[in-house]
């Protein structure tokens, strides 16, 4: 894969040079020279931006051009440099469109479910508006393939012009967007199925949950159950007096005793409306 990726951007590069076909005319109604540049350019038959661009490749300065002083040397170095870290820019970031885009056509029908269940379950976890926001743009639609589409291989997206989207909703989805992606491309280099399931219970609980020591049993688990077990015991959903009120008021394992609000409040040394308040907010 990684010769693969090397091998398109010289390609491209190779490509975004041939194509480098402005010539000096042009560059310099730009205003991007000036007139000594462009006349020693043109005397010494550097008439486009390739051949000055391949004449800096070979000779890395053009001070041995006739008439050509530090100053012309810095302007001429300065305007090759300019459109070369923009060739590779470009050349890099193509690259990288073709190599997600590669990616996500090859996902088997494992990955995909995986992948899009990671994308919905990070949706549901924003906050009100950007969830809102996000959901009416991709249509409700949360597959890796349509995620892609419209956002991720989309030269044009642009957060803000999401519509009912603030400030703070722009960093929240720009992180959500990076963790998909960076989701995306692990999933592509799990080898098994084994690995999806790893991959995916890690990420969900330590992007979703910020918990860091996770028991690999858990890292393994297929079980919901477990997982919920697991989180409840490390108060990830509510905070530690919270969670012994929940798990106590909602009876949620199946061993443990029938207890009334009154039995509550008094070994938590709560009121009873104050267990009653949190057993509703929760």
């Amino acid at each position: 894969m990684e010769s693969r990726i090397l091998i398109l951007k010289i390609l491209l590069i190779l490509d975004n040079q041939l194509c480098c076909k402005m010539t000096i005319d042009e560059i310099y109604k730009n205003n991007e020279i000036s007139v000594r540049s462009y006349n020693i350019c043109k005397y010494n038959s550097l008439e486009s931006l390739d051949k000055l661009i391949d004449y800096y490749f070979r000779n890395h300065s053009f001070e041995t051009l006739r008439n050509c002083g530090r100053r012309s040397d810095r302007e001429l170095i300065d305007l090759c440099r300019k459109y070369e870290t923009n060739i590779i820019n470009n050349t890099i970031e193509k690259a990288n469109e073709n190599t997600l885009e590669e990616t996500i056509v090859s996902l088997s029908r494992i990955q995909r479910e995986v992948i899009n269940s990671f994308i919905l379950v990070n949706t549901n976890s924003l906050s009100v508006r950007s969830k809102n926001a996000i959901s009416q743009f991709l249509n409700g639609n949360f597959s890796v393939r349509n995620f892609a589409e419209k956002i991720l291989l989309n030269k044009k997206f642009i957060l803000a012009s999401i519509d009912n989207v603030g400030k703070k909703s722009i960093l929240e989805l720009e992180v959500y967007i990076s963790i998909v992606n960076d989701f995306i491309i692990s999933v592509k280099e799990a080898n098994d199925e084994h690995q999806l399931i790893t991959l995916k219970n890690s990420f969900l609980i330590r992007q979703t949950f910020s918990i860091s020591k996770i028991p690999i049993e858990i890292l393994q688990s297929e079980s919901i159950f477990q997982l919920t077990d697991f989180l409840f015991e490390n108060n990830a959903f509510f905070n530690k007096n919270h969670n012994s009120i929940i798990q106590q008021a909602l009876k949620i394992y199946n061993n443990t005793e029938d207890r009334t609000l009154e039995e509550i409040a008094i070994k938590n040394n709560l009121s009873r409306e104050r267990v009653r308040q949190i057993r509703k907010d929760c």
